[in-house]
């Protein structure tokens, strides 16, 4: 916990810049609906997406009024090993990203085992329990979102919906503040609600 402190400010502050450029250079420059504004305490979350485009956790963080997105960040966030382990690895740690999977037997920052580790350390988590970008289909989700439930019983969780359309040239995010944990839904059960939003 030595340096927790040091990496949350400095994880925080990278964040709200990336927040500040998406909000510049991408939705502005798209038609934005934004549907809800969920009241979130200050403090860890959990926010559980659909996923559809690489940019979605930054445009649903950049798509709420700032004084929430503030209360949220910093956050956490599994990727692909794809993206994190190359030339842009640092880069992708600042933004808040973590591998999905063991890269060597040394490497322990990964999964379900780092995403417990992040909310125990006061960080929001991101996470998207189908496991890849899915556009026009539905696909099974992953069961990793239920022990991360099951360990934070009492966390706020956070349902969003993001459709991209048009050629992306349109943006829609639907939020939802659950008024107590989703615990007693299986994976699946969790996104039949967000695709209900």
């Amino acid at each position: 916990m030595t340096f927790e402190k040091p990496k949350h400010f400095i994880i925080k502050q990278c964040q709200k810049l990336i927040i500040f450029t998406v909000k510049k250079t991408v939705l502005s420059k798209r038609e934005l609906i934004v549907r809800g504004n969920p009241k979130v305490p200050a403090g860890p979350v959990i926010v559980i997406a659909n996923h559809q485009h690489l940019l979605d956790p930054f445009v649903i963080i950049s798509a709420l009024p700032y004084t929430t997105a503030k209360k949220i960040i910093p956050l956490k966030f599994i990727v692909a090993n794809l993206f994190y382990f190359k030339w842009y690895r640092p880069f992708a740690y600042l933004a808040g990203c973590f591998p999905a999977h063991k890269h060597h037997q040394n490497h322990d920052t990964y999964g379900i085992h780092e995403s417990l580790r992040s909310l125990k350390n006061e960080y929001s988590f991101f996470i998207f329990p189908e496991g890849r970008r899915v556009r026009g289909e539905r696909i099974p989700a992953k069961k990793g979102i239920e022990p991360i439930l099951r360990e934070f019983p009492d966390l706020q969780a956070i349902f969003v919906k993001i459709e991209w359309e048009n050629n992306d040239k349109k943006i829609t995010v639907t939020y939802q503040a659950l008024p107590e944990s989703p615990l007693y839904l299986n994976a699946d059960e969790i996104m039949d609600k967000i695709y209900a939003l």
